[in-house]
């Protein structure tokens, strides 16, 4: 196989995934009353985005568990133990995790545009935009509950996510500290990306592994 048909398969896979994942974030935030809050969770979701988290998600749980790629409803996928697990809403709740590190952070760095467009804070206001982050970070936690996987992996799972959220305060805090330094070294560059970025692809890598039991 060529690096270009590899390449290709890649895109293509994400691109499949991209679509379900955007399907199913309709489908758990629906724009409800305060509805300017609701539009507010939802504009940065719609502003686009790769969606590669998600994405890592559920490859990861077809790789733990040999099930081959979209050949099972995500929605009712099947654990080690057989029950049906909701993968798709445990996706979506990296998603939102990562939408609500984007719209605090740019608070903090008075950024205008995220993904070409205004960022939240400019479209609405800086209160609307503090709430609607913090509601997302609340959501995603309440799907983690309702994936339907075995209590204590469920349990696990919501920890995990939970201590990937610290590590990300945490990289946000080294961002911060760095803007008024001028002696950064690159093992605390390093460290700082890791907890600010990597550390939630390594959730979604984990946390269906850790749902479905394996």
């Amino acid at each position: 196989m060529t690096s270009e048909t590899k390449e290709a398969r890649v895109l293509e896979a994400i691109r499949e995934r991209r679509e379900l994942v955007n399907a199913a974030i309709d489908e758990e935030l629906p724009i409800e009353e305060p509805e300017r809050l609701y539009e507010a969770t939802r504009y940065i979701l719609e502003a686009g985005g790769k969606r590669l988290r998600p994405t890592v998600a559920t490859l990861a749980a077809e790789a733990v568990t040999g099930v081959d790629p979209l050949s099972t409803e995500f929605r009712e996928f099947p654990a080690l133990d057989g029950r049906p697990v909701d993968v798709m809403r445990a996706a979506v709740a990296i998603e939102v995790i990562q939408s609500f590190t984007l719209i605090h952070d740019d608070i903090m760095d008075e950024d205008a545009l995220r993904r070409g467009v205004p960022a939240v804070h400019e479209q609405y206001d800086t209160s609307t935009a503090i709430l609607a982050g913090d509601t997302l970070y609340s959501k995603a936690f309440e799907f983690m509950t309702e994936t339907g996987a075995d209590p204590a992996n469920g349990l696990e799972a919501m920890r995990m996510l939970a201590s990937t959220c610290t590590e990300i305060c945490e990289g946000q805090a080294l961002d911060v500290a760095f803007e008024s330094r001028d002696d950064i070294l690159p093992e605390e560059y390093l460290e700082m990306v890791e907890l600010k970025t990597a550390v939630l692809y390594g959730a979604s890598a984990a946390t269906p592994a850790v749902l479905l039991g394996a």
